[in-house]
């Protein structure tokens, strides 16, 4: 029987991960860790965080699951509107390292990982910039197409869109998937989303539960 669980928690860095997500998915014991983390450690002027500190805290939180024996799928973080963020935080907080840069250097650190810990790296950074951020057919939430003037978190086409990502990576890497812990940030909790906060509705591991029942 298929069972996922949501461990996401709003505004949450690697160092909240890793000090409240991973005790609570290691008791679910899960077959399958997916992990979406980074964007509070760039994006969030509250929460930054020097590179070889992310580094090595998603290091801890992988290493934490493989060694309970779960496999792993980690995802880059996607794209936003800088001029969206910026309405929200102070471009002076983020010095002479911008966010932008800060995301391109965190997802080059989150490939290096996946790599040196064996997990499977799905690349949403990639797949979200195939549409125009800001656009009302944008992956992001945004003005032009909710309420919210937002332009960091998914709409429910952005969730479909890393469940179907996802799958695919389950099906070319043959990775087990009968008990799933999600791990991130506001993302995997999903903001805005029917099922914030679950494994059901428009989030992303509700639509991936709904598209591993029906294959």
């Amino acid at each position: 029987m298929l069972e996922i669980r949501n461990f996401g928690i709003c505004g949450a860095s690697t160092g909240r991960i890793l000090a409240e997500e991973v005790p609570a998915a290691l008791v679910f014991r899960p077959e399958l860790s997916i992990l979406l983390a980074g964007t509070n450690n760039t994006c969030n002027s509250h929460a930054l965080t020097d590179m070889k500190v992310f580094q090595a805290e998603l290091f801890a939180i992988l290493n934490s699951l493989k060694n309970a024996g779960s496999r792993l799928i980690l995802m880059t973080i996607p794209p936003f509107c800088p001029e969206l963020l910026l309405e929200r935080h102070d471009r002076s907080a983020y010095g002479d390292f911008p966010p932008e840069e800060r995301v391109a250097a965190a997802n080059r650190v989150i490939a290096s990982v996946a790599e040196e810990t064996g997990a499977v790296l799905v690349d949403l950074h990639s797949a979200f910039l195939t549409k125009e951020l800001s656009a009302a057919d944008s992956y992001l939430t945004n003005p032009n197409n909710s309420e919210y003037r937002d332009g960091l978190h998914p709409n429910r086409d952005g969730y479909a869109l890393m469940a179907a990502l996802l799958l695919d990576a389950i099906r070319r890497k043959s990775l087990p998937c009968s008990r799933i812990a999600c791990l991130g940030d506001s993302i995997t909790y999903g903001q805005y989303m029917t099922g914030a906060g679950t494994a059901d509705g428009d989030t992303y591991p509700g639509q991936l539960r709904a598209l591993l029942n029906n294959p």
